[in-house]
């Protein structure tokens, strides 16, 4: 009767292991990690291999370890679920589990064993397709990923992601034309406003000016996003594309006034000086745009607003800056106030600012010797 009873006893322990299995992939399946793994913790791991469901077990340890990024533990897991499968017991298909011990390899920057396992995983999978892409592009065997994004986009000829690699790919081999167009078809596509930062930071590390340029206007196109905006800006500050960049800095500045001043130097460096104008006037009050305001309003020729300015140049103590005398000196100049011209050059010390005051005095006493 005693053994009786306790046989009786490890069989509802055996069924409890069993359904508790079954709950942990269960779990894992609908993505619920954390709980998952809390599970886990109350199955007796030294009894597993004895039980139907040891695949089902070691597939959603696997998974679980992937997930908390521990990925020699799972690529150690998934390999024992791919072994107890083989024996015949259930659990996931073989094949997807590949592909998650590709996945494994890949983050674990293993990539030449990634592309070995991912020769036995499911290829109706979307993510077998971009783990040995990443394998490929990161090996540089740039013909072996050609072909495979050729396949793979025919399976899921909708996956923005696959488009993504084929532009990489085509930026790695200089086809920065090709690569632009592809970029044009990728910005329709069901993507987000980080995608196309991402993209368009491997056309700036490919050295494609015009392409990120390209790219980006795109993605302004689609998206109101800060962050893509910013973007924006900085590339075309760094192309020299002014204009555009204060364009850029200008829809910036509606959300943050600190940028007017930006946007305003931007124009001014495009020859928009009337613009350059209007976003400084909208900063806020400090000596930057004070200087600024200056700097434009003499570009502009206009003369007597620059000179009207020389009240608030003193009551901000700017006068003490020798760029910002220099620039009312020569205001001044352009009006005939030779003589208050002449005495703001006095004690300028800037190395470069001192040469330009040289020539600038010698015609204001030109001008008073000889009349202008």
């Amino acid at each position: 009767m005693l053994g009786w009873l306790l046989a009786l006893g490890l069989v509802f322990a055996d069924t409890a292991q069993q359904e508790t299995i079954v709950l942990v992939y269960r779990l894992v399946q609908d993505g619920n990690y954390d709980r998952a793994r809390a599970v886990l913790d109350g199955v007796d791991s030294e009894r597993v291999n004895e039980e139907e469901e040891a695949a089902k077990y070691y597939a959603a340890l696997g998974l679980v370890f992937l997930h908390e990024k521990n990925y020699a533990e799972a690529i150690e897991a998934l390999h024992l679920a791919i072994a107890e499968i083989a024996k015949g017991k259930s659990g996931p298909p073989a094949k997807r589990l590949w592909m998650f011990i590709g996945q494994a390899h890949i983050q674990s920057m293993q990539h030449e064993q990634a592309i070995q396992a991912l020769q036995n995983a499911d290829e109706q999978q979307l993510l077998t397709h971009l783990l040995r892409a990443e394998g490929l592009i990161y090996l540089t065997r740039y013909s072996k990923l050609w072909t495979a994004l050729d396949d793979a986009v025919k399976r899921f000829p909708e996956s923005p992601e696959l488009i993504a690699y084929r532009i990489r790919l085509l930026l790695s081999l200089g086809l920065w034309h090709q690569a632009q167009q592809q970029a044009a078809i990728y910005v329709t596509m069901d993507i987000e406003s980080s995608d196309v930062i991402r993209l368009a930071f491997f056309f700036r590390q490919a050295g494609d000016g015009e392409g990120t340029l390209l790219l980006l206007r795109h993605g302004r196109m689609r998206f109101d996003d800060t962050l893509l905006w910013k973007n924006a800006a900085a590339v075309a500050l760094e192309n020299q594309q002014y204009f555009e960049a204060g364009e850029c800095l200008q829809v910036l500045s509606e959300q943050d006034p600190n940028l007017a001043l930006q946007a305003a130097e931007a124009y001014r460096k495009a020859g928009s000086l009337s613009r350059a104008l209007l976003l400084n006037q909208m900063a806020s009050d400090s000596q930057e745009k004070l200087r600024q305001r200056l700097g434009v309003l003499v570009e502009k020729k206009q003369f007597e607003r620059a000179i009207a300015l020389a009240p608030r140049v003193q009551r901000t103590g700017l006068d003490e800056d020798d760029s910002v005398r220099y620039a009312l000196s020569y205001a001044r100049f352009q009006v005939g106030l030779y003589e208050s011209a002449g005495k703001l050059l006095n004690g300028i010390s800037d190395p470069m600012i001192f040469k330009q005051s040289i020539e600038l005095r010698k015609a204001i006493n030109r001008c008073l010797d000889e009349g202008c």
